[in-house]
């Protein structure tokens, strides 16, 4: 059995799923694996920008996002900032109805399509015409709109200018804000986005993701992963770490990883390496701990072959059950030593007593297992139990320690059973032999249970009665178990206390667009709810009014411009030159116009300043390199093609149907929200107020937002919900089993001393050490958490132990003394061993601690804290109560 733990112990593996926790058949767990089915994986890595000025951060995202597009498994899959070229396909759609007024400023005979497919040429022609169509009085001229036409067009020009002097490094760069102010007009600029406006939609005056204190610029990262172990988020983490240590970081700017991919990459690491250190530590730790004890090497040795057996077996269990470790499983090995090594100790203590009492080595044998074996079966058959109670709970990690650390014990405790009496029984069982003297453990405890054991007991109940009442929160918190210095913990804590990119956040759907601005406007308004990212926030609603306008802009064009064409167009700034030309004579018949007619010196003004920015347009055409200037050209044309193609096709759709559907979001954001299973179904993201991670009053902010998100899709999942959903699962599968736990060990208690009372004053020392325990944990501002909250069941078998074995001895001792025992015989002999088991089962949690892993280090902390609480309790206030209530002398 050994050799084949050992085999099948070598193909385990580390799992670090965060959503493998709980058993797919759980009717909510099945709506968040539905979600994944439909969407994929949604947790994604974040990228957090900070330190040097706006423009640095900026700069260090450009140059990071640059070299994360580039790999093909982020290609279109990085979120950085919201500007044109991300949603372009939706630019002319945001305001119905411009097309229509562009098309009634032109001559009737202009031909839209075929102008836009000559580029800038045929753009310049159209405003030629539409200049001297104005002056032959074929088109009605408003004078305010002719005013801003002129200021437009004098922008556009000089646009036009400084993009080729800055490419032929003749001038500054353009600058674009102002330019799209110019372009857009009084009237259309008004309606631009001002810098609060962008704030609340979480993004800088530059469109760039930004935190909620303005201090931080974010990245969402969203590579289509297959699932969420180590294997699928690799690639996706070591390619963004390379790229983060080798970029040329801009001023004093630091880029900081987080997200759950990193979390559980680097868990698995701290997971693997702790193991290592966590079974190492408790193995030199117990092996020192017996040798001091024992002082016999041998004795040493033997008590370790039972762990060793009950160690190899689980592991190879576990394989063949659940096939690999996960980050509350992965604490069973030190756990197991811990607890296993009692049932030798208390075996082989007896043994060494009874030589010591000079009987033969044969009847010394007998008498351990006649004698300790009662009460080590009992002490392995309820901490047994009580982990398989554990199973009780919807978590099958729980699940999953709870049956390989009882499987564990139970071989343990057949290995004590068997094969110790096999080590020591070989050669003269008739002879005699002495051991080593005991270690004077125990000798001052039974002084203090016998001098004042009213005061004893009652101070003990008193300061349980006080620890209950200082029970702790409870912590619900799942995804902070590195260790404070790694960096995603560090940027984790950033994205909570911020709020913005909360790992915390959410996710509903919905069916269609319009059903999912219903559900982003219903969100919005709940008071757990931060912001929400929505699919509709891209696409304008399209009422009737907006939907005629939109039908307005396409009626009588009996087709499209050929993009292509237009992109594969060789322009000359020979030939634009001639075009701008054109523009110059017709402002001047403009102009001659404006005098005749006594228009005033503003007109006039308005007219000479576009006149000079198509002449100084002319002269750059002139003096810019040919070649250098057809490439600029070229690349503002290819421009016009990439953008006005998709836009004018998408609006062109949408005015003929009459509504949105998935398809016609942008590229990017059909990655982001669209269903991948064909059902072209809808995800929202929704990001909770920031206290959703506190925990605090019951988890109420937690179990406000997932109630509030309910109320709106009943099939909302995510972090955010599982935090609540999840957390009240373990709490009340916890209460559960401790209740099963405590009935378990009450019958066995029953079974084994056939006698209520005896049960209770065993029992009495887990229930004033778990109080007391309870009590250090409120004094010490410690909580409760995922982790370590597995300790109240657990204790209840574990700590048992101690008081069966005092029970018993205090039994044997009684009957030989007319019933009343002799205190300092019963501690000084079974409390002794007591104190051995305790400190060596003390000794396999603190090895928890070695780990780094917080989880284990959780789990490892609390269990020493409540073993030691139930050792004091067993060998001291338990003998105390059996003097005061007579029972003992």
């Amino acid at each position: 059995m050994t050799l084949l733990g050992v085999f099948y112990a070598t193909q385990l593996t580390i799992t670090t799923s965060r959503f493998g926790l709980v058993h797919e058949d759980n009717w909510y767990q099945r709506r968040m694996l539905d979600f994944f089915d439909a969407f994929g994986y949604p947790d994604s890595p974040v990228v957090i920008v900070r330190g040097g000025t706006p423009e640095d951060r900026r700069e260090t995202v450009d140059r990071y996002v640059e070299k994360l597009e580039a790999d093909p498994l982020f290609e279109g899959r990085v979120l950085a900032k919201i500007d044109a070229e991300s949603v372009s396909e939706t630019l002319l759609i945001q305001e119905p109805g411009a097309l229509a007024e562009l098309r009634r400023q032109l001559p009737p005979e202009a031909d839209l399509p075929g102008a836009i497919e000559e580029g800038l040429e045929g753009v310049f022609g159209l405003l030629e015409g539409q200049m001297l169509a104005a002056l032959d009085g074929e088109l009605e001229v408003d004078p305010k709109q002719s005013a801003e036409g002129l200021e437009r067009l004098g922008a556009l020009a000089k646009a036009l200018d400084g993009k080729l002097a800055e490419d032929a490094g003749q001038g500054e760069p353009v600058d674009g804000a102002a330019l799209l102010e110019a372009l857009a007009g009084e009237e259309l600029s008004e309606r631009l986005p001002t810098d609060e406006d962008m704030r609340e939609r979480g993004l800088d005056p530059e469109g760039y993701f930004i935190s909620n204190d303005g201090e931080h610029l974010l990245v969402a990262v969203f590579p289509e992963f297959g699932g969420d172990e180590v294997d699928d988020y690799g690639p996706a983490v070591e390619t963004m770490r390379s790229i983060q240590k080798e970029l040329d970081y801009a001023g004093d700017t630091e880029l900081l990883l987080t997200g759950l991919p990193f979390l559980v990459i680097d868990e698995e690491g701290v997971l693997a390496n702790g193991l290592m250190r966590v079974t190492i530590g408790t193995g030199v730790g117990i092996f020192l701990l017996l040798t001091w004890a024992f002082r016999s090497l041998r004795r040493t040795i033997a008590a370790l072959i039972p762990i060793a057996v009950g160690t190899a077996v689980s592991l190879g269990a576990l394989r063949i059950l659940f096939e690999s470790l996960d980050p509350i499983s992965s604490a069973f090995g030190a756990v197991l030593m811990g607890l296993a090594i009692d049932f030798p100790v208390h075996l082989i203590a007896r043994y060494d007593e009874d030589l010591r009492k000079g009987r033969t080595r044969g009847e010394a044998l007998r008498s351990a297992l006649c004698k300790a074996g009662p009460g080590v079966v009992t002490g392995a058959v309820t901490t047994g139990l009580a982990f398989l109670t554990v199973a009780t709970t919807e978590f099958t990690s729980y699940g999953e320690l709870g049956m390989v650390t009882a499987i564990g014990l139970f071989v343990s405790l057949v290995v004590s059973l068997i094969v110790l009496p096999l080590v020591f029984g070989r050669g003269d069982l008739e002879a005699k032999e002495t051991p080593a003297e005991p270690r004077k453990i125990a000798s001052s405890v039974a002084r203090i249970a016998g001098k004042a054991p009213i005061l004893v007991v009652g101070a003990s109940v008193l300061f349980a009665l006080i620890g209950t009442a200082l029970t702790p929160d409870y912590n619900p918190r799942y995804l902070d178990y590195l260790p404070p210095g790694f960096e995603p913990t560090k940027a984790l804590r950033v994205l909570e206390n911020d709020g913005a990119m909360s790992p915390w956040f959410a996710f509903a759907t919905a069916d269609d667009i319009e059903q999912a601005r219903d559900r982003a406007e219903d969100l919005r308004e709940q008071s757990s709810v931060a912001h929400v990212d929505s699919p509709s926030d891209l696409l304008p609603e399209l009422d009737d009014a907006k939907l005629a306008k939109l039908r307005a802009d396409f009626e009588g064009l009996e087709r499209e411009p050929d993009w292509a064409k237009l992109a594969d167009r060789q322009p000359k700034a020979a030939d634009l030159k001639a075009k701008v030309q054109d523009i110059v004579d017709a402002l001047d018949e403009l102009s001659f116009a404006a005098e005749q007619a006594d228009q005033g010196e503003a007109a006039a003004a308005k007219i000479a300043a576009t006149k000079e920015a198509f002449e100084g347009l002319a002269k750059r055409l002139e003096t810019v390199p040919a070649e250098r200037a057809g490439e600029t050209l070229d690349a503002i044309e290819n421009d016009m093609a990439a953008y006005m193609g998709p836009a004018w096709g998408l609006a062109a759709k949408v005015a003929e149907r009459g509504h949105w559907e998935a398809g016609d979001l942008p590229p990017m954001f059909r990655k982001r929200f669209v269903a991948t299973d064909g059902s072209e179904r809808l995800a929202l993201f929704v990001y909770p107020t920031p206290d959703v991670h506190s925990g605090l009053d019951g988890n109420i902010a937690a179990k406000r937002f997932a109630e509030q998100l309910e109320s709106i899709d009943p099939q909302a999942a995510g972090q955010g919900v599982t935090l609540y959903r999840h957390n009240l699962m373990i709490v009340h599968g916890f209460q559960r089993a401790t209740f099963f736990s405590a009935c378990l060990v009450i019958v066995l208690l029953l079974l084994d001393f056939a006698s209520l009372r005896k049960a209770l004053l065993a029992i009495f020392p887990v229930v004033i050490g778990m109080g007391w325990m309870l009590g250090i944990f409120g004094l010490l501002n410690l909580r409760i958490s995922v982790a370590s909250i597995v300790v109240l069941p657990l204790m209840l078998g574990i700590g048992i132990d101690a008081g069966v074995h005092m029970m018993h001895r205090w039994e044997i001792n009684a009957t030989h003394n007319g019933g009343v025992a002799r205190i300092r015989e019963v501690v000084e002999g079974t409390g002794g061993a007591v104190l051995l088991s305790s400190l060596t089962t003390m000794v396999g949690f603190a090895g928890l601690l070695l780990g780094r892993h917080r989880g284990m280090m959780e789990l490892g902390g609390t269990m020493v804290i409540g073993i030691a609480c139930t050792l004091i309790a067993s060998v001291v206030v338990l003998p105390a109560l059996l003097v005061a209530l007579d029972r003992a002398k």
